[in-house]
């Protein structure tokens, strides 16, 4: 029969150096798709799995023309994520600018890129615009003979 003696043994030494390190990537990742359903409001963004700790920075267009961020979400380790933002709709009058999001395509009311977790948005990617998904209903006519 074997018998196994436990030793424990705790050495003693000085802390070690903190040492800081930089690394680059070689593209920073985007989505992979960005869709949008300007009935709905709903928004997918489908992404390419990582081991990052991403947020997707959504934002909008508002009335001005301009882009104003509406959230940050964490996505690190999704592939997919879905949420809901305010619908555009159409202004009867348009008198601060031309731009609003109702005379521009679903597709330029709503932007994506991702980040690197932390404050600020200095680590980002570049912008997905969103495809904007319609719901086409098909009526069909008979003709009477």
């Amino acid at each position: 029969m074997l018998q196994v003696k436990s030793i424990n043994t705790m050495g003693s030494s000085d802390f070690s150096d903190e040492v800081t390190a930089t690394t680059q990537l070689d593209g920073f990742p985007m989505p992979l798709r960005v869709s949008y359903d300007p009935s709905t409001g709903q928004v997918a963004i489908n992404l390419a799995n990582s081991c990052l700790q991403l947020v997707a920075q959504v934002e909008l267009r508002d009335d001005d023309g301009e882009w104003r961020t509406f959230n940050r979400i964490p996505v690190g380790g999704l592939t997919h994520k879905e949420l809901q933002v305010p619908l555009s709709s159409p202004s009867p009058v348009s008198t601060i600018s031309e731009i609003s999001p109702a005379s521009l395509g679903s597709e330029d009311y709503v932007r994506v890129r991702l980040c690197l977790q932390g404050p600020g948005d200095s680590m980002c990617g570049t912008y997905v615009k969103a495809e904007s998904k319609l719901t086409v209903t098909f009526y069909f006519l008979r003709a009477l003979v």
